[in-house]
C-alpha cells in the first residue's frame, strides 16, 4: 500500500513539474536516514519558525530541534493526520494540537511563535495559543548551545549517540515523505530570513532560484509559491513586486500633548513585558523647541530615554545599577533649527562574571556627532514595559515632568535582538495607541509656523498691516476653536472704511470687507467643532475668493473703489477696546458683543510670507498666548458653576451662564448687584455718542408683586429708534422700532409673583428673538437691521419727559412743543417699576456693577441698591458650641442639592449632620478644612473637600453639595475645583435618613455616639446664612426660637479679645470666637496664659539621657524646624539638645560652649552652620529660654528678651534646604560611638517642644515607646500647680453668710504667695429673678517661699452656689498678692445678702469663666511687720460667720498625674535620689532663706460653729490694731479692721495641753535630727583630704539668691524688695 501511495505521489509530482506547479522547495523520500539539517534556530523569547508541507502519509516527522541534549526541544509531527507540537523549555512537557486530515496532499503552512511565555501554533488559518507555566522561558542556555533543525527526520549521526539529543526517542519516528517548502526563521524577534541547508540525505531539491537567484530586493524574502515566487516586502522599507520600490516614510506631527504609546505587557500579550539586552533606537526629528522627549522605553527604574535639552540631544541608561547620563553634542551644537536630524542609539550589555555586567552605548547624530560611554553594573538585560514617542504621562520616572516633543518624526524604529518595531507605521496603522489628535504625512506644513493658543477673550496679537497691492493679496491661515463667537482678524483704515475681518459669530464663519462703498458679508460653514480648518483669502481689486477647507466661495463688490486701502495694524486674535469705541464698523458683530477668540491658530502667512505668531507674542508680552495647541477633555462637570450656572464648553475651559442665578462672576460665585425700584425711582445711562449697532445681547432679571412697570427702554436723539420691555397685565412685552418698521414680542405668562424672571433678548440684523425662564425663544423679522442708541432708562420714563426742556427753554415753537408732548404722552404709558432687578447686561456690559462701582460716567442712579448683601439670606449665628436647630430628616433618596454659607475663626466643629438607622450624612470643620463624610450602608467615608487654605479665616465661605444622580455627588467650595464622589461601584446608593436633621452642631449627649468618622466633638461657632435644603430656605433664627440664648439673628462677631499682653512670655494668642487661647510651644512655659511652669528634667552629674526614636520607616522630611526650652545650670560645655537624621548628615545641635549658647545644624552641606550668643555666658544658674527657627538654610535664634539673632548663610555655598529622614532626638546629652554617652548636661530642662511635640511632657507621663530614659535623670515636681493639668479647688461649703464673717489662717506664712482666683459659673433657674454663681477659690503656693508642710485634706459634701442680684459687687482678689512674702492681714469686703444663699443642685459642665479683679484687697507694709511664726493672723470678710482654715504638717507624696504635690519639710529633708548636687538637708531658724523648696498648698475650709457670744476686739477710728496683747501689733491707717481670734477646731475649745506636747515633740525631734546631721557633716569634712571647693544647689528654676524683687526672662516676680537676704551656707561635696 506504502508502494502504491509513493508511486501515485510521484505521478503527481511529475504532472505537476510539467505545468510548473512543483517548482518549489524539496523532497524527502521517507526511505530510511532520509533527512535535512539546516542551520540552528534562535527562539530566544519571540522567535518564529514557519513551513508549508505537503504529504499523503498521516504519522510522519517535520522537523525537530533542541539544546544540544540538556533541557529544551521542539518536536512537529503529524499523527493521524493533526499537526502535534511537543516542546519542553526545562519546566515540563506541553503539547500543541491543530488541524485535520492534515495528509489529504494539498500544501498545508505551519507557523510556530513565541511571544515570552505565550508560544501560539498557527496551521493555515486557524491559531491555538498556550501559555507556558515554568519559570524558565528561554530556549537553550543564553541561545549557546542550540542545536540545528532537522527536517523530516534527524540524521545517521545520531544512531549510536542518541543520548546526545534531549528527546532521544524521535530518532526513532517515521521519517517524512512528501514535500517541504519555504522554510523560514525570526531569530529573537528579528526579519524573516531563509536559513541555510547544511546537509541532507535522501532529499531532491526543486527549483533553486530563492535560493541561488532571488529576485527579491532590499533584504526582502523570497516566498515559493506553485505558480512561481513572490518578494515579502514587510522587514524592509520597500514595496512593488520586487521590493525595488522605496515607501514614503510616515510621518508625525505632535504639537505638545500628543503622544503614541505600546504597552508590551497589554499590546504584547505578556505577564511581565519584554526582556533585552541589545537595543538600538533609529528615529528622524525636526523641531524648532530645544526641549521635548523623543522616546522612552523600560520602566520607572529600567529605561533608556532620549531627549531634547536646551536644544542637544540627552540620552539617559538606565539598568537599575545607576544610571548612565551625557549630552550631544557639547560644543553647543544646537539640533532645534527645523531641520531633518538623524539618531541612532544602541546600547549592547554582557555579562563579564557573575553579578558583574557591562553595557556599551553609542550615540550618533547625522552621522558626525558621536558619542560613546560605558556603564558597569549587576544587570544585563532592559526590562520593557512601556515605549513611548514624542511624550508621555509626567512624570515617567522619578517624579521629573515630562516635556512633549513638538514637532516632527519619521522612521521612528526599535530593535533588539527579540523585537522589531517601526513605530511610526504602526502608529498610522492602529497598531499602538495614539494620545491625542495625531497629524500624518503633513510635517511640511505644519512645523513650519508653530501654533499658538488664545488662552482669554481679551488676548490678541498686533501685526503689521495687510500690504494689497495692484495685484491683490494673499492670506492664510488655519485655527480651531469649540467657541461660538469671536474676532479673528481686523485690518482697517485710517483716514477711510476701508477695512476687512474674519469673525466667528453663533458657531459660523464669516468675512467682511468693505472697500469704502457698502460692508459685504460673506457668510461661510460652522467650523465651532473643535477641528482644525483651513482659510485662504486671495483678494484682487473687487474681486476674492476664500478657500475653506479646500471649499471655494467666490464675491464681488460693488462701488467705484477697486483698492483695499489699509493703513492701520492688524488685530489677530481679537481687537484692543478703544478702537471698538471709535471706528468698530457696525456689521462686524463679534466685536459689537465684545467677543474674543479664543482657541488656536498657526501657519499665518501674508504674500507669502510665514509669521513668526509666538516670537510676536512674547515681543508684546502677552502671557494669556501660549505656544502650543492642545485639545484637553471636556471641562463642564456637575458643580463646575454655582448656583445653578449654566456650564457651556469653550476651548480648554469652560463658560458659566450666571444670568439666570442671583450672582455673576466667572463660576457664578458673587452675589449679582440688586437695585430697588419704587415707582419713580430710574438708572439712566447716557451714551458718548450715539451707539449704532445691528446686534445686541440683552439680559434682565427682575421680582416684583405689580402688574405693569417699565424695565427699560432705549432712545437716540436722531432717530424714532426705540427698544421697550415692560410688564402689562401681568405679562412681558418688548417693542422694537427701527425707523418705520416696529415688532412686538410677548409671553403670555404672569410674572408678577414675587419670584424672579430672567429675559433674554438676542437680535442679529434682521431677526429679533425673546425668551423668558427657560422658554423656548420667540422670533419676528425686521425689515430694517441698524439701531440707534443713545440713552438707556431703567425703572421709570420720568428722565426721558421733555416737561423740564419746555419750562426751562422759550425758543420752542408750538409745533415743537406739542410733538415733545405727544411723545411724553406715549411715554406715560409706561408706569413706574416697582420692585427688584439684577443682572442688565447690555452686549456683555453689566451696567449695574459698573453704576454702583462708578466706574463708567453718564449713569444717574435714583433706585437703592441693595444694601444688605443678596448673597446673605437669614444670616444667623451660632454664639455657643452647644446650640443647635433641628429639621425634619432632608430628603436624600433621589438627586439633591446642600448649599450654606458659613463664616467663622474655629478651627473645629459640626456644621451639620442627619443621621437614619446606618445611612448619615455629614458636614464638618476640622483643623480648619470642610469634610464630607457619609454612609450609604456600604460603610462611612470621608472626603476632604479640596481648598486653597483653611477655612476659619474669618470670611464668607459657599459650600455646595450636589447630587446630579445616584451615581455621582461632588462639593465645593467657592471657586475651588470641586471634589467629586462617583459611586457606579456602590451596592448601596440611598440615603435613608429617619432622623431630624441638625444645623450648628447635635445635642451635648450625642457626640459620643456619632458614626466614629464624625471627628467633632462640639458644636459650630460661628454665622450661617444663605441655607437651602432641596430649595427649602429655612429661617434657622425663627426655627431656634427666642428660648435658644446659643442663637442670635443676623451675624455678630466675632470677639475673640486677642490683645498684646494676652499671652505671656512671647506666647502666641490665637483667636477664636469668642475667646482665645494661647499657644505656648515656643515658650517653656504652660497654662492658659504661658505664665505656668512647664514639665521638667533634673539631670544629674553621674550623665543622662532622654532619647526619642521615631519608629523605622516613619522617619520625617522637614524644610522648617522650631524649638524652644528653658534651662538652668552652672557647666561651662554641654549638650542640652540634638536631632539627628537615620542616613544622612543631617542634624541640630543646641549646646553650650564655655558657657555661650551656641547651635549647629546641617542639611546636607559639606559644613555646619553655626548661630549662638558669645558676648554672653549663661551658666549662672538662672532660668534662660531659648527659641529656635529654621527655614530652609535661614534661622532665627531668641534668648531670653534679647534682640534676635539672624544667620542667613551664602546661598551659592548652602543650596539644600531640607532635613531628611528625622530619626531621633536626645535631650541632656548624645550618642556617639557604640552608643556612649557625650557632652551630658547638668541642670534642669523645661517645657522643651520641638515642631509641636511636647518631648518633656510625653517623657513625663510615661507608656510612650518612642521615649527611653537612661542614667541620672529624674523628672521635678511640678511648683505651681496652674497648668493645664486638673488643680485641686477650695469650694466654699453650704453656708448662710453673715455681716463681719472672719475667715482665720492658723499658719497664715504658709500660705502666703499664693496664686489665687475666684472662679464663678452661672446656673440659670427659670423660677426666680436671682442670677447664681457657682465660686471655687484655687490656692497655689510658690515654690521660693519659706513654708511649713501642709496638710492635703481632700474636702467633700454639696457645692454651695451663692447667687448675686444685679446690684450686688462682684467678687474680686488682687492679681498679685503673691508678691508679698510674709504672715499678713488680708482684707477684702464682699457683701452678701443674708436671706439669699440656696442650695442648688449643679448642672453638667456648665460654662467657668474667671471673676473680674477689682475688691478692696489691703495688705500691710510687711516690713513693719516682725516674724511671728506662733501667732495666729485672720482674713476678714465682711461677715459675722466664720470659716477655718485647716493646715497641719504631713507629706504626701505624688498622687497621679492630676496630684503632683510636693512637700517638703523644714526639719530635715532625706534626699530623693543619690545625687549630692540636688539635695540638701537643713534645719534650724533661718534656713528657709538658704534654699527655696517647691511646695503647693491646697486648704480645705470647714465651718466652725460660731461662739454663743462674739467677742472680736474692734477698735476704731484708731492707728494701732494689737491681738493677745501689747506684743506684735500691727501698725495699720485703716479705721475698720476686724480682728478675731479663731480656733482650729470645729468643735470645742482647744487642748492646749495636747498643743504644748505636741510642739515639745516636734523640738524634740528637729533638734535630733540637726545634732546628727552636724556630726555627719564634721566626719565627712575631716575624712576629705583637701578642699574641692564650694557651691550652692538650688532645685527651684532661679538656681541663685535674688536679692531685690526684680524679673527674670519669663516676667515671673521673684520675691519681696524688703526681705534681707539671710546667710548663704556652702555645702561641700566629695566621694567616696
Amino acid at each position: 500500500m506504502a508502494l502504491l501511495q509513493e508511486m501515485v505521489s510521484a505521478v503527481f509530482c511529475i504532472a505537476a513539474i510539467l505545468i510548473n506547479v512543483c517548482t518549489a522547495g524539496f523532497e524527502i523520500k521517507g526511505s530510511e536516514f532520509a533527512f535535512v539539517k539546516i542551520e540552528e534556530w534562535k527562539p530566544c523569547r519571540n522567535g518564529s519558525i514557519q513551513m508549508e508541507f505537503k504529504t499523503t502519509f498521516e504519522n510522519v516527522l517535520l522537523f525537530y530541534t533542541d539544546d544540544g541534549g540538556i533541557n529544551d526541544y521542539f518536536e512537529v509531527k503529524l499523527l493521524k493526520g493533526k499537526l502535534h507540537v511537543v516542546f519542553d523549555l526545562g519546566s515540563g512537557k506541553m503539547r500543541l494540537v491543530a488541524g485535520e486530515q492534515l495528509h489529504d496532499n494539498i500544501w498545508h503552512k505551519v507557523l510556530i511563535i513565541r511571544k515570552d511565555s505565550y508560544i501560539s501554533l498557527h496551521v493555515d488559518d486557524s491559531t491555538h495559543p498556550r501559555k507556558y507555566q515554568g519559570k524558565d522561558q528561554l530556549f537553550g542556555i543564553q541561545n549557546k548551545f542550540n542545536n540545528y533543525v532537522f527536517v523530516g527526520g534527524i540524521s545517521k549521526d545520531y544512531e549510536d549517540r542518541t543520548q546526545a539529543l534531549t528527546l532521544p526517542s524521535v530518532f526513532f519516528e517515521t521519517r517524512f515523505n512528501g514535500y517541504i517548502r519555504n522554510i523560514l526563521y525570526s531569530n529573537c524577534g528579528g526579519p524573516l530570513f531563509r536559513p541555510k541547508i547544511l546537509d541532507s540525505l535522501n532529499m531532491t531539491m526543486g527549483t533553486k532560484e530563492c535560493i541561488t537567484n532571488s529576485p527579491c530586493l532590499h533584504g526582502s524574502v523570497c516566498i515559493e509559491e506553485d505558480n512561481g515566487v513572490t518578494c515579502d516586502c514587510s522587514s524592509t522599507n520597500f514595496r512593488g513586486d520586487k521590493c525595488e520600490i522605496e515607501k514614503t516614510p510616515t510621518e508625525v506631527t505632535l504639537l505638545g500633548t500628543q503622544y503614541l504609546m505600546y504597552n508590551f505587557v497589554k499590546d504584547n500579550n505578556t505577564d511581565d513585558g519584554l526582556q533585552s539586552n541589545e537595543d538600538e533606537i533609529d528615529l528622524y526629528f525636526r523641531t524648532q523647541q530645544p526641549d521635548g522627549l523623543l522616546f522612552f522605553i523600560g520602566d520607572k527604574t529600567d529605561h533608556i530615554i532620549i531627549t531634547l535639552r536646551n536644544g542637544g540631544v540627552f540620552v539617559r541608561v538606565n539598568l537599575g545599577s545607576g544610571p548612565w547620563e551625557e549630552l550631544l553634542p557639547a560644543n553647543g551644537y544646537r539640533f532645534d533649527d527645523n531641520q531633518w536630524h538623524h539618531l541612532v542609539v544602541k546600547r549592547k550589555s554582557r555579562e563579564l562574571t557573575t553579578g558583574n555586567a557591562k553595557a556599551v552605548i553609542h550615540v550618533e547624530v547625522d552621522g558626525s556627532h558621536r558619542l560613546d560611554g560605558t556603564t558597569l553594573g549587576s544587570y544585563v538585560m532592559l526590562h520593557i514595559i512601556t515605549l513611548y514617542v514624542g511624550g508621555g504621562p509626567s512624570p515617567l520616572y522619578k517624579n521629573r515632568p515630562t516635556h512633549n516633543f513638538k514637532g516632527c518624526l519619521k522612521k521612528v524604529v526599535y530593535s533588539s535582538n527579540k523585537i522589531s518595531m517601526d513605530i511610526t507605521t504602526m502608529a498610522m496603522d492602529g497598531q499602538l495607541t495614539v494620545f491625542g489628535d495625531v497629524i500624518f504625512n503633513q510635517c511640511q506644513d505644519m512645523v513650519e509656523s508653530q501654533p499658538i493658543t488664545f488662552s482669554t477673550p481679551d488676548s490678541y496679537i498686533v501685526l503689521p498691516r495687510w500690504e494689497v497691492g495692484i495685484h491683490g493679496g494673499s492670506i492664510s491661515f488655519t485655527f480651531q476653536t469649540n467657541e461660538l463667537s469671536g474676532v479673528l482678524m481686523y485690518n482697517y483704515g485710517l483716514t477711510n472704511l476701508d477695512f476687512f475681518a474674519f469673525e466667528i459669530l453663533d458657531g459660523y464663519l464669516n468675512f467682511l470687507i468693505n472697500l469704502g462703498s457698502g460692508t459685504e458679508k460673506v457668510k461661510m460653514k460652522y467650523i465651532s467643532d473643535g477641528k482644525p480648518h483651513s482659510v485662504s483669502l486671495h483678494h484682487a481689486g473687487k474681486n476674492g475668493h476664500i478657500l475653506l477647507d479646500g471649499n471655494k466661495i467666490t464675491y464681488a463688490l460693488g462701488g467705484d473703489s477697486n483698492h483695499l486701502d489699509l493703513d492701520s495694524k492688524l488685530y489677530v486674535g481679537g481687537i484692543d477696546r478703544s478702537i471698538k469705541q471709535r471706528t468698530m464698523p457696525t456689521g462686524i458683530w463679534a466685536a459689537i458683543l465684545s467677543n474674543g477668540f479664543v482657541g488656536c491658530l498657526h501657519d499665518l502667512v501674508m504674500n507669502g510670507n510665514k509669521i513668526d505668531l509666538i516670537t510676536a507674542a512674547r515681543k508684546q508680552m502677552i502671557s494669556t498666548i501660549k505656544d502650543f495647541c492642545k485639545v484637553m477633555e471636556p471641562q463642564c462637570n456637575q458643580g463646575s458653576c454655582l448656583h445653578h450656572g449654566v456650564c457651556h464648553e469653550g476651548w480648554n475651559r469652560y463658560m458659566c451662564d450666571c444670568r439666570g442665578t442671583d450672582y455673576t462672576g466667572p463660576i457664578c460665585q458673587k452675589g449679582a448687584t440688586t437695585l430697588e425700584f419704587n415707582g419713580n425711582q430710574f438708572l439712566k445711562i447716557t451714551m458718548d455718542d450715539t451707539s449704532i449697532t445691528e446686534a445686541e445681547d440683552i439680559s434682565l432679571r427682575f421680582r416684583t408683586t405689580h402688574k405693569n412697570g417699565l424695565l427699560f427702554i432705549t432712545s437716540s436723539d436722531d432717530s424714532p429708534d426705540k427698544m421697550e420691555l415692560y410688564l402689562e397685565s401681568g405679562s412681558v412685552k418688548l417693542d422694537i422700532k427701527i425707523g418705520q418698521s416696529s415688532k412686538a414680542l410677548s409671553f403670555r405668562r404672569r410674572v408678577n409673583d414675587d419670584r424672579w424672571h430672567t429675559v433674554y433678548i438676542k437680535r442679529r440684523g434682521e431677526i429679533i428673538q425673546l425668551k423668558l425662564d427657560e422658554n423656548p425663544y420667540i422670533e419676528e423679522n425686521l425689515v430694517e437691521k441698524t439701531l440707534n442708541i443713545k440713552q438707556i432708562v431703567l425703572g421709570s420714563v420720568s428722565p426721558m419727559l421733555s416737561d423740564e426742556y419746555i419750562n426751562s427753554e422759550s425758543d420752542f415753537t408750538n409745533s415743537e412743543i406739542t410733538r415733545m408732548q405727544q411723545e411724553d404722552n406715549i411715554l406715560r404709558r409706561h408706569t413706574g417699576y416697582v420692585g427688584a432687578m439684577q443682572q442688565f447686561i447690555f452686549n456683555n456690559n453689566h451696567f449695574f456693577d459698573l453704576a454702583k462701582s462708578r466706574k463708567m460716567e453718564n449713569i444717574e442712579v435714583t433706585a437703592k441698591f441693595d444694601t444688605e448683601n443678596p448673597v446673605l439670606i437669614d444670616p444667623v449665628t451660632f454664639k455657643s458650641k452647644d446650640a443647635y436647630v433641628i429639621l425634619s430628616p432632608l430628603n436624600a433618596n433621589t438627586p439633591f442639592s446642600i448649599y450654606l454659607k458659613f463664616k467663622t475663626t474655629e478651627a473645629d466643629g459640626l456644621i451639620l449632620f442627619n443621621g437614619g438607622r446606618q445611612d448619615f450624612l455629614a458636614l464638618e470643620l476640622q483643623d480648619g478644612n470642610l469634610h464630607y463624610i457619609y454612609n450609604t450602608g456600604n460603610g462611612a467615608r470621608r472626603i476632604f473637600v479640596n481648598t486653597r487654605k483653611k477655612l476659619n479665616d474669618n470670611l464668607w465661605h459657599d459650600v455646595s453639595l450636589i447630587r446630579t444622580s445616584v451615581e455621582r455627588q461632588l462639593i465645593r467650595v467657592d471657586d475651588n475645583p470641586p471634589t467629586m464622589e462617583d459611586m457606579n461601584d456602590f451596592p448601596s446608593v440611598h440615603f435613608n435618613l429617619d432622623d431630624d436633621l441638625y444645623i450648628g452642631g447635635v445635642k451635648r449627649t450625642m457626640f459620643n455616639t456619632l458614626p466614629r468618622r464624625i471627628s467633632s466633638r462640639h458644636g459650630f461657632q460661628g454665622c450661617l446664612a444663605s441655607i437651602d435644603l432641596n430649595g427649602f430656605r429655612p429661617n434657622l433664627y425663627t426655627l431656634a426660637g427666642q428660648h435658644n440664648n446659643g442663637i442670635a439673628k443676623n451675624c455678630q462677631g466675632p470677639s475673640s479679645g486677642c490683645k498684646a499682653d494676652s499671652c505671656r512670655n512671647h506666647g502666641r494668642c490665637v483667636p477664636h470666637w469668642n475667646s482665645y487661647t494661647c499657644d505656648c510651644d515656643m515658650t517653656s512655659f504652660t497654662g492658659p496664659t504661658c505664665v505656668d511652669e512647664s514639665v521638667s528634667f533634673s539631670f544629674g552629674r553621674r550623665g543622662g539621657l532622654i532619647t526619642y526614636e521615631r519608629p523605622k520607616g516613619k522617619y520625617y522630611d522637614t524644610t522648617e524646624d522650631q524649638f524652644a526650652l528653658g534651662f538652668a545650670t552652672s557647666q561651662l560645655n554641654a549638650c542640652l539638645f540634638r536631632v539627628e537624621s537615620e542616613n544622612s548628615k543631617d542634624f541640630i545641635e543646641f549646646s553650650l560652649n564655655m558657657g555661650n549658647i551656641l547651635i549647629y545644624y546641617n542639611m546636607g552641606t559639606q559644613r555646619e552652620i553655626p548661630i549662638g550668643e558669645m558676648l554672653k555666658t549663661f551658666n549662672d544658674r538662672k532660668y534662660h529660654v531659648v527659641r529656635f527657627k529654621r527655614s530652609g538654610s535661614n534661622a532665627t535664634l531668641t534668648i531670653d528678651d534679647d534682640k534676635p539673632i539672624v544667620k542667613i548663610p551664602d546661598i551659592h555655598k548652602q543650596r539644600w534646604n531640607i532635613f531628611n529622614n528625622q530619626a531621633r532626638i536626645y535631650i541632656g546629652g548624645m550618642k556617639r560611638n557604640k552608643g556612649r554617652l557625650e557632652k551630658t548636661f547638668h541642670g534642669t530642662i523645661s517645657g522643651l517642644v520641638f515642631n509641636g511635640l511636647p518631648l518633656l511632657e510625653k517623657a513625663a507621663e510615661g507608656g510612650d515607646r518612642r521615649i527611653s530614659i537612661e542614667g541620672d535623670v529624674r523628672l521635678k515636681r511640678r511648683e505651681v500647680m496652674q497648668s493645664t493639668r486638673e488643680t485641686r479647688k477650695i469650694v466654699i461649703k453650704q453656708k448662710t453668710f453673715r455681716k463681719d464673717t472672719v475667715l482665720n489662717n492658723n499658719e497664715i506664712n504658709s500660705i502666703v504667695n499664693t496664686k489665687s482666683r475666684i472662679e464663678k459659673r452661672e446656673i440659670s433657674n427659670d423660677n426666680t429673678d436671682v442670677s447664681y454663681y457657682d465660686f471655687s477659690i484655687i490656692l497655689t503656693v510658690d515654690d521660693e517661699d519659706d513654708v511649713k508642710n501642709t496638710h492635703i485634706e481632700d474636702f467633700s459634701g454639696d457645692s454651695v452656689y451663692i447667687p448675686l442680684r444685679e446690684e450686688d459687687p462682684a467678687i474680686t482678689l488682687l492679681p498679685q498678692i503673691n508678691q508679698f512674702k510674709d504672715t499678713s492681714t488680708v482684707e477684702t469686703d464682699i457683701s452678701l445678702h443674708e436671706d439669699s444663699i440656696h442650695k442648688v443642685i449643679p448642672i453638667a459642665n456648665p460654662p467657668m469663666s474667671p471673676t473680674t479683679i477689682s475688691n478692696k484687697l489691703k495688705l500691710p507694709d510687711p516690713a513693719k511687720y516682725p516674724k511671728d511664726r506662733g501667732r495666729e493672723q485672720s482674713v476678714v470678710i465682711d461677715g459675722t460667720d466664720k470659716l477655718n482654715i485647716e493646715i497641719s504638717p504631713v507629706t504626701t507624696p505624688m498622687q497621679g498625674i492630676a496630684d503632683e504635690i510636693i512637700v517638703s519639710t523644714e526639719d530635715g529633708l532625706e534626699c530623693m535620689s543619690d545625687d549630692e548636687d540636688e539635695c540638701v538637708t537643713f534645719s534650724g531658724a533661718g534656713s528657709a532663706d538658704d534654699i527655696i523648696l517647691p511646695t503647693s498648698t491646697i486648704i480645705t475650709f470647714s465651718t466652725p460653729k460660731p461662739p454663743e457670744t462674739p467677742q472680736p476686739s474692734t477698735l476704731k477710728n484708731m492707728n494701732r490694731i494689737c491681738e493677745g496683747g501689747a506684743e506684735g501689733c500691727i501698725e495699720t491707717s485703716q479705721p475698720n479692721i476686724i480682728v478675731t481670734t479663731l480656733r482650729t477646731e470645729s468643735q470645742g475649745p482647744p487642748d492646749r495641753e495636747d498643743d504644748k506636747k505636741k510642739l515639745a515633740l516636734f523640738i524634740g525631734i528637729g533638734v535630733g535630727v540637726a545634732f546628727t546631721v552636724i556630726i555627719l557633716i564634721i566626719a565627712l569634712y575631716k575624712f576629705r583630704s583637701r578642699d574641692e571647693g564650694t557651691y550652692k544647689v538650688d532645685e527651684s528654676k532661679n538656681f541663685a539668691y535674688l536679692e531685690s524683687k526684680s524679673l527674670q526672662g519669663n516676667g515671673a516676680i521673684i520675691g519681696a524688695s524688703n526681705i534681707k537676704p539671710g546667710k548663704k551656707k556652702d555645702v561641700k561635696e566629695w566621694y567616696v
